[in-house]
């Protein structure tokens, strides 16, 4: 309160709120009379109360008199409704969890364990959030999705629908994913429901195939739960194994449903829910009849509904629909259907309850339901991380203890006395705090409250460690909400301490599906649909509302080594994944210019694509998955020509890495050698003239050096006899020499002889005008070396033979030997004879020579003068003969 003149204490005030007033005459000084007027005596308090029980009242009363001068004046007692808002994070993980400090010496106790189902008109006391972490809704449950079990048998509808009949007690369906709920440690489950038979008055299962104009309620196919009045509709087999209807009662069905996790697990004894029994009919000819219903029958902590609902209480807690049942079946938040609809909420993993139906004479129709969005009063904004982990906490920053900003221990202060500062953490808030209660429960937890000038009700659960363990806000419908920053807003939500692997929190999405249930957006890298989804305000609809964390998938960045074909790539670097619209660092650490990567080649950088492109900008931020390519460029290497011993000239050769290539013909020559092909200096490797080659070096700007390899040609030496024209010769010979060039060898001796002459050496040419050789020198081999022998002719004369001469002389005629000269004339005599010839025998009978005649000188010849005997007369006398002659 605040002072105000009256003696009332300034300051936090309790349960019982004690004032007095005086009028304005008063206030004045003057005596006191019947005056009304009582400006400014006006106190005003704003607050939250939290109700423990089924009734809550407040109460007015005037303490010290109840007359009009002495009673105190009651005015404008409201009360403001707020919705749920509520962040899921979508699959995210708490990464730290928020402290607050807490304290408080109220108590609330814990309900007793009843039989009777509490019953709630939601203008006083709305569904508790602890029950709404779980909504049983199959509205737009398939029915060729429920899996029944072996207890059933089939039949068909007039539109060819299926329509499943039990055979026995415990027939059971299952129904997959009817939900999702987040256990005590942050994990999110989706949960079964299976609905068995217990008890069977005319029911079964079957499937709606109609639709309405808006899309609502009903569909194609989906599952309901019929209740069945006429006998002749039942088949004969369910009539046999569970007995006729019995229509002198209600005729309908007891189900009991149980909850389990996708792997079959029960839920735990903590799971709590809440569902919606819709369009429960009344009857408009008999307004009375409690016509269309539902029992509790066990499992269940409570019952909400409208105040002015048309529903009639029967049975075990049964509420029935009575009165007319007007308006679109269709729109349940009609004013007209929210009175026939009834919300319950359970406790644990099963519930029992019975659906009815109580037929006016005459009627033999049945009814169905399906279990749908429960009615409440106040709606929940939930923040969900899809597929993160994490819950939410408070709104301090991640590993930050605060103290709680609560000035009261269960207690209300006055609206005057609102604090301008956040309750805690450090984001300003300018939405005015009107109350902050804290209560504590028998577990040890505590219940923190909050009331704000917007209409906003934040309820935090305290651990009895102090951290925050839960917590909800309620807004008003229509309420322009902005969404929780990426680190913190004013209420409950801190998406810092959520988290999911490989993705990065983009906001919150407020997606629904064309049957405007909230629904996430898958974790996608699409810019556009993530921007497209992003929201940073929303109004706050007429029911509880979820967002979803959008999560933008990290993108990756991933090293392609690219290396060129038929080499060895080297191991490609680790990948990098960073968080979404975040540049990645170059974690390869490669360096440009690395020629130890691939063997013949230098790393030129990464670029974008494995040809061309540009190279990587590493201040690029990432939206999707980019692929770097290593670009490579092949060493470039020299050739170089070394003649070996050769002589000539050849230029350099430029070679590229990997790019084959042919060596340079020879151009160099070597005198006696023939070329046979290269020789590399370094490793002694042999290649051949012209041949094509590749990576002969892997350094870059190498020289490689190729020597001319040479053979030496076969030599040898020939020797000739070169005997004298029309001389053979004799002895036995010089034999010839083979060897090759480059040898050393010494000139053999002569071997022949020729008769008459002298051998005087060697030559390279026959006719002694080239080059001479003595026998015994040496000479370097190369080539073929022809040697003549060179013959001198010895001492040869002719001399005469008289033959017999009487007289005379004929001279000699010295020389050499095959020296020519003319035969001289006979100088010889012989009485009574005359010379005829020359002959080489005395007897002339040899060659006769005439004189005059050529003569070849071969060492001493002689030739021997022929002769004839001179005619002589012989004359003979006849010395007296008388004839003859």
């Amino acid at each position: 309160t605040t002072v105000n003149g009256n003696g009332d204490q300034p300051g936090d005030v309790g349960k019982v709120i004690s004032t007095k007033v005086r009028n304005k005459a008063e206030l004045g000084g003057s005596s006191n009379h019947s005056s009304r007027n009582h400006d400014g005596q006006w106190e005003t308090y704003t607050g939250t109360y939290i109700a423990t029980g089924t009734v809550t009242r407040f109460t007015f009363k005037s303490v010290s008199s109840s007359n009009n001068v002495n009673g105190n004046i009651l005015d404008d007692l409201s009360f403001t409704k707020a919705y749920r808002l509520g962040y899921d994070a979508n699959g995210g993980a708490k990464t730290n969890a928020s402290k607050i400090s807490a304290s408080s010496n109220g108590t609330v106790r814990l309900a007793a364990t009843r039989t009777s189902v509490p019953s709630h008109a939601l203008e006083d006391t709305d569904v508790p959030a602890d029950y709404r972490s779980f909504t049983f809704d199959t509205t737009r449950t398939r029915l060729a999705d429920a899996r029944f079990d072996g207890n059933w048998t089939t039949t068909r509808d007039e539109a060819g629908g299926s329509i499943h009949w039990p055979t026995r007690l415990g027939a059971s369906a299952t129904l997959p994913n009817t939900g999702t709920w987040t256990d005590p440690d942050g994990v999110e489950h989706r949960i079964n429901a299976t609905i068995a038979l217990k008890q069977w008055n005319g029911g079964n299962i079957g499937q709606l195939n109609r639709f309405d104009g808006n899309g609502k309620i009903v569909g194609d196919g989906l599952f309901w739960i019929n209740v069945v009045y006429d006998n002749t509709k039942v088949p004969a087999s369910v009539r046999k194994a569970l007995g006729g209807i019995d229509t002198s009662k209600r005729v309908g069905c007891q189900w009991t449903v149980s909850f389990t996790y996708e792997d079959g697990t029960p839920v735990p004894s903590t799971f709590k829910g809440v569902t919606g029994f819709n369009d429960l009919d009344g009857f408009d000819a008999r307004p009375d009849l409690k016509f269309e219903g539902v029992q509790l029958l066990s499992g269940f902590d409570g019952a909400y509904r409208t105040r002015d609902a048309e529903l009639a209480s029967y049975g075990t807690n049964g509420y029935a629909g009575i009165k007319h049942d007007a308006g679109d079946e269709s729109n349940l938040n009609g004013a007209q259907q929210v009175r026939h609809r009834l919300a319950a909420t359970w406790t644990g993993p099963t519930f029992t309850y019975s659906y009815d139906l109580e037929n006016p004479t005459g009627r033999t129709d049945g009814v169905r339901m399906t279990f749908g969005m429960p009615v409440t009063r106040t709606q929940v904004l939930t923040y969900k991380a899809y597929g993160g982990t994490g819950q939410v906490p408070s709104r301090t920053e991640a590993g930050k203890t605060e103290t709680a900003a609560s000035r009261m221990n269960g207690t209300v202060r006055l609206a005057a006395d609102r604090d301008t500062e956040p309750e805690s953490g450090t984001t300003t808030d300018d939405r005015k705090v009107l109350t902050d209660t804290i209560a504590r429960q028998d577990d040890g937890t505590s219940q923190r409250t909050i009331t704000r000038s917007d209409g906003s009700v934040q309820v935090q659960t305290i651990a009895d460690t102090g951290a925050v363990s839960g917590c909800q806000v309620y807004y008003p419908a229509g309420a322009k909400i902005t969404l929780a920053t990426a680190k913190a807003d004013s209420d409950c939500w801190d998406s810092s301490q959520i988290g999911k692997t490989n993705r990065t929190f983009y906001g919150w999405s407020a997606n629904t599906d064309a049957n405007d249930r909230d629904v996430p957006v898958a974790d996608t890298m699409d810019r556009a649909t993530l921007d497209a989804n992003a929201e940073t305000q929303i109004t706050m609809p007429a029911r509880a509302k979820t967002v979803y964390a959008l999560w933008a998938i990290n993108p990756t960045l991933t090293y392609n080594v690219n290396a060129p074909a038929t080499t060895k790539a080297p191991d490609a670097p680790a990948s990098i994944t960073v968080p979404y619209n975040t540049a990645a660092d170059d974690k390869s650490g490669w360096t440009v210019g690395d020629t130890g990567k691939i063997t013949g080649y230098s790393f030129d950088g990464w670029y974008t694509s494995p040809t061309g492109g540009d190279k990587y900008d590493w201040s690029t931020k990432l939206t999707n998955d980019v692929t770097m390519y290593a670009h490579w460029t092949a060493n470039g290497y020299t050739v170089k020509y070394d003649a070996g011993g050769g002589k000539g000239t050849m230029g350099d050769q430029k070679f590229t890495f990997d790019v084959p290539q042919n060596l340079s013909p020879n151009a160099f020559t070597r005198d006696g050698y023939t070329f046979t092909g290269w020789k590399r200096a370094d490793t002694g490797d042999a290649y051949q003239d012209g041949q094509q080659v590749a990576n002969l070096t892997s350094t870059p700007n190498g020289i490689v050096t190729m020597i001319a390899q040479w053979t030496p040609n076969p030599a040898s030496i020939n020797y000739d006899p070169n005997p004298p024209t029309g001389r053979t010769p004799g002895g036995q010979g010089t034999a010839n020499w083979t060897g090759h060039t480059g040898d050393t060898q010494a000139i053999g001796a002569n071997g022949w002889t020729v008769d008459g002459y002298t051998f005087i050496g060697w030559n390279t040419s026959a006719d002694g005008k080239g080059t001479a050789y003595a026998p015994g020198t040496t000479w370097i081999a190369n080539g073929t070396l022809t040697l003549y022998a060179q013959w001198t002719p010895g001492q040869a004369g002719l001399t005469y033979d008289g033959n017999g001469a009487t007289g005379g002389k004929t001279d000699p005629q010295p020389g050499k030997t095959d020296e020519k000269i003319n035969v001289r004339d006979n100088g010889f005599t012989r009485d009574g004879y005359m010379f005829v010839t020359w002959n080489t025998q005395a007897g002339c009978k040899g060659k006769a020579v005439n004189p005059g005649d050529e003569w070849t000188l071969q060492g001493s010849s002689t030739l021997y003068a022929c002769w004839a005997g001179t005619a002589q007369t012989l004359t003979y006398h006849g010395n007296g003969a008388t004839g003859g002659n």
